[in-house]
């Protein structure tokens, strides 16, 4: 699999959209209007969308679920080095 790009999701209540090769895939991930951990930089609500999420969430795969995990409630409140965080873990060429 390989990382195309990364961009605003034209669904209508979709934050972004993530686009792969190789096989070709599309997710869409995120909540328009929602406040996420690279918005409000605050470790408590991190920890505790994490916690809430984790016993419904499959987190070990490529999907919408861990890409909010890893990309938008990540260890950095820096989208990019969590996307790159993200890519590295599950094996993905950028």
């Amino acid at each position: 699999m390989k990382f195309e790009n990364l961009r605003i999701s034209p669904r209508e209540n979709g934050r972004f959209m993530i686009t792969f090769s190789n096989p070709k895939k599309t997710i869409h991930f995120g909540q328009l209007g929602g406040s996420t951990y690279i918005d409000h930089k605050n470790i408590v609500k991190r920890e505790n969308y994490l916690k809430r999420h984790a016993v419904r969430e499959d987190w070990n795969h490529v999907n919408a679920g861990s890409l909010s995990a890893f990309v938008l409630w990540g260890p950095t409140t820096s989208i990019t080095k969590n996307l790159v965080k993200y890519l590295e873990h599950f094996g993905i060429d950028y």
